[in-house]
């Protein structure tokens, strides 16, 4: 296996889009990062487009992302979720949370 990109937030104002590996070890970098960078309270397009690797610490943080989006009633959605994660979370019964891609 290829050696694991760390995961990028990248973007501005409400279109930000996540590039590299979304896992275990970046999920932790990625919140912190989100904190100062993302308004939960406005309507967020995230394009998971160019993720090339991703595993359940990034389903989790797709979860996380849409509490706090609820808690600040804005509007968060995601584009191009890649096939791993729309697995994943059908698995978890969470697909529906996503809506369609």
């Amino acid at each position: 296996m290829s050696q694991l990109q760390p995961c990028q937030l990248q973007g501005e104002a409400n279109h930000w889009q996540l590039l590299g590996d979304l896992g275990f070890h970046s999920v932790p970098d990625l919140l912190r990062q989100a904190q100062g960078q993302l308004d939960f309270s406005q309507a967020l397009h995230i394009d998971l487009g160019q993720i090339r690797h991703a595993d359940s610490a990034g389903l989790a943080l797709m979860l996380e992302w849409l509490e706090q989006s609820q808690r600040a009633k804005g509007q968060l959605s995601f584009h191009a979720i890649p096939e791993a994660l729309q697995n994943i979370a059908r698995l978890c019964n969470v697909a529906g949370f996503f809506g369609s891609n």
